[in-house]
């Protein structure tokens, strides 16, 4: 059995599970559907966490096939950015072929673009931030995986960018894509021929041949339908008779009159430079010289400058905002409406995004007892506002032990203990925000937040796995911390993390047990949970941070018992820690040394006793 077998049978999902969640495939659930075969919504059970899932089964009719499904299969479950959407499990039972991974309450960006209404809701700065979140998802697939490895989506379109709750844009349908090395800047792949017309690199669909190049193009046709509220194939009259599809259009109007393009319902609220920053790039990305096409990187860099010249956030340097500001927490504190104070945390989560200015000026008005209150709010959105509020309040220093000692930690503690998966995932990532401040740890890991950290790290999705590693990494510092981590069942949930195949927690697994392998308890649990071949193998394969920290560890463990050294000799670490000594870093070659010595001295000892 091969270690992606292996390491995806924890994601199967029962065809049971999946018939009761869809109602047996009950129409009325079908959110949509594409060259694999139609997408339901459903509810996943307990086992679940009762997430809602989008459910996308193989059509026996469907020009895709089995290739394409255990293609996806493979890759999806390798991915782990916010701008990807998440894969919960998969079920292969009964000739079906069932990819689940997280609904997303928006539908699909061409769903809004086939609306006018739909498209008209969504502001500028609002489109603005879907096509960084895009890019960011698709920059993660090119250059986010690793030193030698590169993903090319091949079917990059409007319809394969998935909308959350939020607006917040996620990458999806990994069928048709190809993995390979990029190891060379020029990484190219003979393939067949394979896309959606109109949004296909037209280079790649004459020669065959296969670049990260071809989903700049196709992201460029993207861009361009945001831009102008359209679907590419759609065509339409753009200020005279002559009806033309987009593309078309803009290569037409680009020197002359490239304002033609945008979309009516926002050409009154885009900024001059904006959109002129925003033209340039997207019109770089649908070059016919692939050379002259710019990275994704390059890409987010330009869109998130129109984005800046866009906003000009307001600050509470001005007195209007400052004036904003005092009355949306004036209402927080002394309206008795569940309503307005649902929508005056709404209010401080949007100002706090804002400038530094806008962060001390709401710290100062008063309001985080008031969100610290609203955090047990039976309302659920009316909690994610007051817990995101606080998330964005901690990104200025200077908030977090405010926050902390105005007694925001419990009610923090308590989503984490009671909230749906995404409000456990933000309250992991506002205590890893305080708790990197290290008066703030003390408190914060006496609180109780240490076991429900714990939990999550164990069952939560990987954004929450992440989270939650980094905020016990800072707790954990603090020497009480680290028995609290240890009697809340820390070690045996960090060696499991180092036992998965396709583990990308690896890093933050072993800075956790480096600190905690520091305590007497710490060792003995660590060596009690099998460590020695998981580290050997580490010594030898991992990164050059996974190897120096793989040798601390092993070294610690070794105080408290020989036979640990003994083992590690039998696995062969001698050989990969020589291989260490000769060409890691300086830290790594001073932790080879030691460890080396210490098994020196323990081979003179044997000697010795062998002679008596």
């Amino acid at each position: 059995m091969s270690s992606s077998t292996i390491s995806l049978e924890s994601y199967l999902i029962p065809l049971e599970e999946i018939n009761r969640a869809t109602e047996n495939f009950n129409q009325q659930r079908c959110i949509g559907g594409g060259g694999f075969g139609a997408v339901y919504k459903g509810q996943l059970s307990e086992r679940w966490q009762n997430r809602a899932a989008a459910i996308k089964r193989l059509s026996r009719d469907s020009f895709q096939g089995e290739h394409e499904f255990r293609n996806e299969l493979e890759l999806i479950s390798k991915f782990h950015h916010e701008n990807i959407i998440s894969f919960i499990g998969y079920c292969d039972e009964d000739k079906e072929m069932i990819i689940v991974y997280e609904y997303a309450m928006n539908g699909s960006l061409d769903h809004h673009l086939q609306d006018p209404h739909k498209m008209s809701c969504i502001t500028w700065t609002q489109r603005l931030m879907i096509c960084i979140g895009a890019a960011r998802g698709l920059s993660y697939l090119h250059s986010g995986l690793g030193e030698h490895n590169r993903v090319i989506h091949r079917d990059v379109k409007s319809s394969n960018i998935l909308l959350d709750n939020n607006l917040v844009a996620k990458v999806c349908d990994f069928g048709l894509s190809k993995f390979g090395p990029r190891n060379q800047s020029d990484t190219q792949v003979y393939t067949r021929v394979a896309g959606t017309q109109f949004y296909m690199d037209p280079t790649y669909h004459e020669s065959g041949i296969l670049r990260k190049e071809s989903d700049v193009y196709s992201f460029g046709v993207v861009l361009f339908e945001i831009l102008s509220g359209m679907l590419v194939y759609h065509e339409k009259s753009f200020g005279d008779d002559c009806q033309q599809n987009l593309i078309t259009a803009v290569r037409r109007y680009y020197n002359k009159g490239p304002r033609k393009v945008i979309d009516p319902n926002i050409r009154d609220q885009i900024d001059t430079s904006a959109f002129e920053a925003f033209q340039e790039i997207a019109y770089q990305c649908i070059s016919f010289n692939l050379m002259e096409r710019p990275t994704m990187d390059k890409v987010i860099e330009r869109i998130e400058k129109a984005l800046t010249i866009q906003t000009h956030k307001p600050s509470a340097s001005t007195p209007a905002v400052r004036s904003m500001i005092e009355s949306v927490v004036h209402k927080l504190k002394y309206s008795a409406s569940p309503d307005d104070q649902q929508t005056a945390a709404g209010e401080i989560h949007l100002l706090a995004k804002g400038h530094n200015d806008n962060r001390v000026a709401i710290v100062e008005a008063g309001a985080i007892p008031m969100l610290s209150h609203l955090l047990a709010s039976p309302d659920t959105l009316t909690q994610e506002h007051a817990l995101n509020a606080i998330l964005n309040l901690s990104i200025h220093d200077e908030n977090k032990g405010i926050i902390v000692s105005s007694g925001a930690v419990p009610g923090i503690i308590y989503v984490l203990q009671e909230g749906n998966m995404e409000a456990q995932e933000n309250a992991a990532a506002t205590l890893f925000s305080l708790s990197s401040m290290d008066k703030n740890r003390v408190t914060i890991g006496s609180a109780g937040a240490i076991p429900p950290l714990v939990l999550l790290l164990s069952e939560g999705t990987q954004r929450g796995k992440r989270d939650a590693s980094i905020a016990l990494y800072n707790l954990c510092i603090h020497q009480g911390n680290r028995i609290r981590a240890l009697k809340a069942g820390v070690a045996p949930i960090l060696m499991k993390l180092l036992k998965e195949p396709e583990g990308v927690l690896k890093d933050e697994s072993l800075a956790i047990l480096v600190v905690i392998s520091s305590q007497p308890e710490g060792k003995l649990a660590i060596g009690k949970e099998a460590a020695v071949p998981i580290l050997v193998e580490i010594i030898g394969n991992g990164s050059s941070r996974m190897k120096e920290n793989a040798v601390g560890i092993l070294i610690e463990i070794c105080f408290i018992n020989q036979k640990y050294l003994v083992e590690a000799q039998e696995l062969g670490v001698k050989e990969k820690l020589m291989d260490l000594l000769h060409h890691g870093t300086d830290r790594g070659r001073r932790k080879a040394g030691h460890l080396l010595e210490k098994m020196s001295r323990l081979a003179e000892h044997q000697k010795q006793l062998g002679r008596a």
